[in-house]
């Protein structure tokens, strides 16, 4: 074996980690896997995908209109037009009724905040 000079990581110290060995389980219990945990500190939750919910709307819909969008053979692309206004409109009703409702959600972990400030 090569010696190597310098401090050794702390977690080497602890059973988090050992050099030749398996990866690490948890350490002395104290780590409890993700589906054990309680409701209130999963990261992803009902609530959450309901904060983003304007977002991932846009974002489904700006993908069906661009593959529509290699469909139409009219060069005034009416169809395209038309997807895009009502996709805007259900945007703005879906943000429209965060803001009026006055509720603040937090959602993924507290890292995205829909209130009603942000929403108008």
């Amino acid at each position: 074996q090569r010696r190597v000079h310098g401090h050794l990581s702390q977690a080497l110290h602890r059973c988090d980690g050992q050099l030749g060995r398996r990866p690490a389980q948890a350490c002395r219990g104290l780590e409890a896997p993700v589906s054990k945990l309680p409701e209130e500190f999963q990261m992803i939750d009902k609530l959450s995908w309901i904060a983003v919910s304007p977002e991932i709307v846009l974002l489904a819909m700006a993908c069906v209109i661009l593959l529509v969008d290699l469909g139409v053979k009219s060069p005034q692309r009416t169809l395209t037009y038309v997807l895009t206004l009502l996709t805007l409109a259900v945007v703005a009703a879906l943000t429209a009724a965060f803001a009026v409702g006055g509720n603040t959600v937090y959602g993924f972990g507290n890292m995205v905040v829909s209130d009603p400030m942000a929403n108008w």
